[in-house]
């Protein structure tokens, strides 16, 4: 065998041991799909199946996405000078580069071996607002203490109290701005991922949260969240409402910011699309507490139509997940920077140049506009 020929078969056996599915890190990735594409062919079968898992038929999960497509632009030429773009904001009094912000996932070091670390790398260089997961495999202490991000805790309510509180005040102590309390999953979840036994993280310890964390969260009520306000000083976001009475009992009770969500679809299957419900919560709230939205968002479109129906800022998940498996905190910083591009390009060519600019008036539902011509 000659050596140009062995040299040829070397280079093509590195190359395919890199490429599944059509997809490495040497093609170009140029939008969340990509990203998605890559992970789903690099990861293993439970780690995948655990990443894109959801309720049962996976309804609630595909309707995030298609929710969306569902609404189309209403661009303004020629208003306003949109040579300059600022998608500046505040979370809770802190200043951020951009309404998008990463949402709690759990078990990150199953995507890469920096895991929670190199997340809260990309969050902190590219000033946006990372949530840590309660279920996190990695420490808070750790994570603080690695990269200096400013996080928000997120927690269940757990039974003893003392659990809870102990789990707050270790946040607190590790220098957290907020407590995120995740309130929609009370119960065992049934997926038919786990059921046929692709789903099995015991294996995985929780650094992040007391023993026996997920035994005891079905006894938690709106009374819980008026006890926590008590007991922290800390801002409280109450993430996983779906309707305006929940977000009228979050604001009663001191939340200072709601998060519209259904886990991304990962546990009821059936409960509507975060963007279908946003405009109930807005009005419900009435500008009493910020409203975030988080599942399915894909786009920097996307994140122009939540913001225009109302939301403050939108959180994304699974796309952290793809651009960690990618390249751990550089595919992060790709991921969160490809959608801020789109975002900019977006407020750009519909005419706003800052956030306070974008409003209702910039999108309509396409059967809504359609039905009248």
């Amino acid at each position: 065998m000659s050596s140009f020929l062995l040299m040829f078969l070397l280079i093509t056996l590195e190359f395919s041991s890199k490429v599944r599915g059509g997809i490495s890190q040497a093609t170009p990735l140029v939008n969340i799909d990509d990203f998605r594409k890559y992970a789903e062919s690099n990861l293993s079968n439970e780690t995948r199946e655990y990443m894109q898992s959801g309720g049962t038929e996976l309804t609630t999960y595909r309707e995030n996405m298609e929710a969306f497509k569902r609404y189309r632009l209403r661009p303004r030429y020629m208003a306003r000078d949109v040579s300059t773009i600022d998608t500046s904001t505040t979370l809770l009094g802190r200043p951020v580069a951009s309404p998008i912000g990463i949402c709690p996932t759990s078990f990150q070091k199953l995507f890469h071996p920096m895991g929670e670390i190199a997340t809260a790398f990309a969050a902190k260089n590219m000033n946006l607002q990372m949530i840590l997961g309660g279920a996190s495999s990695t420490t808070i202490e750790t994570v603080v203490n690695k990269t200096n991000a400013e996080l928000w805790q997120q927690i269940y309510i757990l039974r003893p109290l003392n659990l809870t509180s102990q789990w707050v005040k270790r946040a607190e102590n590790a220098g957290a701005n907020a407590i995120v309390v995740t309130v929609d999953r009370p119960y065992k979840v049934v997926t038919w991922a786990a059921m046929r036994g692709l789903l099995n993280m015991g294996h995985w310890l929780l650094p992040n949260a007391p023993t026996n964390t997920f035994k005891s969260r079905g006894a938690a009520t709106w009374d819980d969240i008026t006890w926590l306000k008590s007991i922290t000083k800390l801002p409280i976001v109450i993430k996983g409402v779906l309707n305006g009475g929940d977000a009228s009992n979050a604001v009663e009770r001191g939340a200072s910011a709601i998060i519209v969500s259904n886990h991304g679809g990962r546990v009821l299957d059936g409960v509507p699309a975060t963007l279908e419900v946003l405009p109930e919560v807005i009005q419900a709230v009435r500008g009493r507490c910020e409203v975030y939205l988080d599942s399915g968002i894909r786009t920097g479109r996307d994140v122009f139509t939540a913001l225009a129906l109302g939301a403050r800022a939108v959180f994304v998940g699974r796309p952290v997940l793809y651009g960690l498996t990618y390249n751990g905190e550089q595919g992060v910083t790709e991921v969160l920077r490809l959608l801020s591009n789109e975002f900019t390009s977006v407020m750009a060519l519909t005419g706003c140049t800052r956030l306070s600019e974008i409003n209702s008036s910039y999108v309509t539902r396409h059967q809504d506009f359609y039905s009248d011509r």
